[in-house]
Formats: C-alpha cells, sequence, structure tokens
C-alpha cells in the first residue's frame, strides 16, 4: 500500500458537502479517513 496522504482544495470540500454520498465520499471511504487532511486558510 502507498503512503500519500490526500489534500483535499476548496473544490474538493465544496462539492463533498453538496454531495455528501457522491463520488469524492466513496473514495475517501475507499482510502480511509486517516489518509484525508485540509489546510484552514
Amino acid at each position: 500500500m502507498d503512503s500519500f496522504t490526500y489534500l483535499l482544495d476548496t473544490n474538493i470540500l465544496s462539492d463533498l458537502v453538496r454531495h455528501p454520498a457522491g463520488k469524492i465520499a466513496q473514495r475517501i471511504k475507499a482510502v480511509g479517513e486517516e489518509r484525508i487532511c485540509t489546510s484552514i486558510v
């Protein structure tokens, strides 16, 4: 398994809020929440 961590940008976060069961949520579930991060600007 690779060791990448995924940094979500504002467009991805916005889509996740609009579509909480969409493709992005499915991908997060597939890779694991512990590998997802974002930054607050």
